[in-house]
C-alpha cells in the first residue's frame, strides 16, 4: 500500500527539490524529506478545502514531515491506486508563473522519461492557476499526472492528480471534481 503513495507523491516533490537540484538521483523518500525541510513547506496546509468524489477516500497525512492531502479511487488496479494529493508551499516571493515555470523544468530534467501531454491556465478557487499534463516513469511504473498549482497569498498550493499511464480519461471526472471544488479558507 505504502508503494502507490510514495510513487505519485515523489513525482510531485520533485517541485520541493528545486532549489536543491543535483545531479545525484534522490530515493523517494529522500526527495519527501528534503521537500519537508524546504523553507516554506506546509505553509498553507489545512487551510483549503476540496470535494471527495463518490466512493473515494480523503486521507490527511504527514510524510517525513511534509503534510499533504490525498484522495483515493476506491480501487487498485496492478498494483497502483489512482489518486490526488494537495501539499503546500511558500513561493518565497515568486509570481505564479515564475514558480510553475522553474518547477516544471526542474521536473523535465529530473523525471525519467518526462513527457509534457498539454498545459494551460484557468481559474481555480477564484485564483488564476497553471496547470500540466505530463507522463514520467516512476518506481517501474509509467503515470500519467495533471498538476495544478493555485496561488494564494503567496502560498502555492499544488494539487497533483495520478493515474497509471493511459487511464486518465477513466479517472478525469473524479480529478476534475477535485481540482474544480478547490477553495482556500
Amino acid at each position: 500500500m505504502k508503494k502507490w503513495i510514495t510513487v505519485s507523491f515523489a513525482g510531485l516533490l520533485l517541485l520541493g527539490a528545486c532549489k536543491n537540484a543535483s545531479d545525484k538521483k534522490l530515493s523517494n523518500e529522500e526527495v519527501i524529506k528534503q521537500a519537508a525541510d524546504m523553507k516554506g513547506a506546509n505553509a498553507g496546509s489545512g487551510k483549503f478545502d476540496i470535494d471527495v468524489p463518490t466512493g473515494w477516500q480523503r486521507i490527511d497525512t504527514s510524510m517525513s514531515g511534509l503534510k499533504a492531502t490525498f484522495v483515493m479511487a476506491p480501487e487498485i488496479s496492478e498494483n497502483f491506486r489512482a489518486n490526488a494529493n494537495v501539499i503546500t508551499q511558500s513561493m518565497n516571493g515568486l509570481s505564479v508563473d515564475k514558480y510553475f515555470n522553474e518547477n516544471v523544468a526542474v521536473m523535465s530534467r529530473n523525471m525519467q522519461q518526462f513527457n509534457t501531454i498539454e498545459k494551460g491556465e484557468k481559474i481555480i478557487g477564484g485564483s488564476h492557476a497553471y496547470w500540466i499534463h505530463y507522463s514520467a516513469f516512476n518506481s517501474g511504473m509509467m503515470l500519467e499526472q495533471l498538476l495544478t498549482v493555485v496561488p494564494s497569498n503567496g502560498i502555492a498550493y499544488l494539487i497533483t492528480c495520478t493515474s497509471l499511464k493511459g487511464r486518465m480519461e477513466k479517472d478525469k471526472a473524479a480529478y476534475d471534481q477535485i481540482i474544480n471544488s478547490f477553495k482556500v479558507h
